[in-house]
């Protein structure tokens, strides 16, 4: 969360606009959006056995997709201007399902390691 926090502050600090996801290049930007779509069963499980369980697996499989994408890609020295906004949307959204979810969850993510 924090290196997400990192990439869109380096975004921000050089103008560059991430408003929407338009594009997807590749398996790893796939499987976050994938692991995306699970969140409502995540929650509804977690909900459905009183556990908080399903919520520290599912960010961590969520965390765990933007780590392999992040790796794999030059997200913020991208040449194609809709893959590096699409990227730093993505980044984005991801960012604020993990801080929400770290919050049902009563951690605070620090700005900084």
């Amino acid at each position: 969360t924090i290196r997400m926090k990192s990439l869109l502050n380096k975004a921000n600090v050089a103008n560059i606009e991430y408003n929407q996801i338009k594009v997807l290049k590749n398996e790893y930007d796939r499987g976050i959006m994938l692991n995306l779509l699970n969140l409502p069963t995540a929650l509804s499980k977690a909900y459905e056995s009183k556990s908080l369980n399903d919520v520290t697996e599912y960010i961590y499989s969520l965390t765990s997709s933007f780590n392999k994408f992040y790796s794999e890609n030059r997200i913020l020295d991208e040449e194609n201007i809709e893959v590096r906004e699409s990227w730093l949307a993505l980044s984005n959204l991801v960012l604020t399902v993990n801080l929400c979810l770290l919050n049902v969850l009563g951690i605070e993510c620090p700005n900084k390691m």
